[in-house]
Order: structure tokens, then sequence, then C-alpha cells
């Protein structure tokens, strides 16, 4: 059995339009979020035990304030291929995991996010809206991530900041 974590980044700021989209941080909201969804993590009995990123500065920032609030101690592994990939490109990154690497958590991106659990449960995401800071954790019946997508999985529980009470 293996189980996928799906982090989507904080709310991010748009006060400087000029700026690269990869290099936007998080605004205050964004940072109350990812330390609620932390504080909810901490409190779970699963937890990841390893992480792989985007590179981009708002997944960064949602990284460092969740993983001290779920008190993980974790370094992620940073990949920029996450950066605005494809549900399909996700799949392939999680491919190559070890075996043994039973439970990952990918931060990223929407509409990644949403399209990875729809195309891991065969489903139509039944949340509404992959909100920011969002938290999907969906079981997967197999041995090796090679086989993610020959197998399908069942949502856990998705939770948001917007769900949980500060």
């Amino acid at each position: 059995m293996k189980h996928l974590f799906l982090l989507r980044h904080a709310k991010s700021s748009w006060e400087d339009p000029g700026q690269r989209d990869h290099n936007r941080p998080l605004n205050d909201e964004g940072k109350k979020g990812a330390l609620l969804m932390g504080k909810f993590l901490m409190q779970e009995t699963i937890k990841p035990d390893k992480v792989i990123c985007s590179t981009a500065q708002r997944v960064r920032e949602t990284w460092a304030i969740f993983k001290k609030a779920a008190a993980l101690d974790l370094d992620p592994l940073f990949d920029d291929s996450l950066y605005l990939c494809s549900a399909s490109q996700l799949l392939r990154v999680l491919s190559r995991l070890q075996e043994n690497d039973n439970s990952v958590m990918i931060i990223g991106h929407n509409p990644t996010m949403v399209d990875a659990v729809e195309l891991l449960t065969l489903e139509t995401f039944a949340f509404g809206k992959y909100s920011t800071a969002g938290l999907c954790l969906v079981e997967i019946p197999c041995r090796s991530w090679e086989d993610i997508n020959k197998y399908r999985a069942r949502i856990i529980y998705f939770k948001a900041p917007k769900m949980l009470k500060p």
C-alpha cells in the first residue's frame, strides 16, 4: 500500500505584477494557511516519509512553514519538473521512486493537484475547488510506484484551511 499526499502551495502574493510567476512569494493569508495545514498533519497518524517539491518560491515557503508546524524532520527534494507540470508528468516523477518509499508528499500547483487526484481515483474531484494549501491524501493499493496508474486509488481525506478551525 502506498500513500500519496498532494499539497497545493498556499496562497501567493500578486503585489508585484512584473514579478516572474516562479518567484512569487506567499501572502499573509498563505502563511496562515500553510501553518494551519501543518498543524492538521501533526495530529494525523499517517505522515510522509519523503517530500518532493516544485522549485517555485511559493512552494518553498509553503514547505518551510508547513514542515515546522507539522514537526516533520525531512529534507525535501526540489524538482523543477514539478513546476506547472501535468498530472501525467507528476505520475512519471512518482514512478521513479524506490519501492520502500511508502508515504510520499508532493507539493505543487493546480490544476496538477486536482488532475492527479482524478487520474488516480478515476473520479471527478468531489470537494469542489482544490483550494490553496489544500491537502489530499490518497491510498494506492500497489507495492511499487511504477504501478500506481494500474490501480484505482481512494481518497482518505481532503482538507483545506477554510475547513479547519484556526
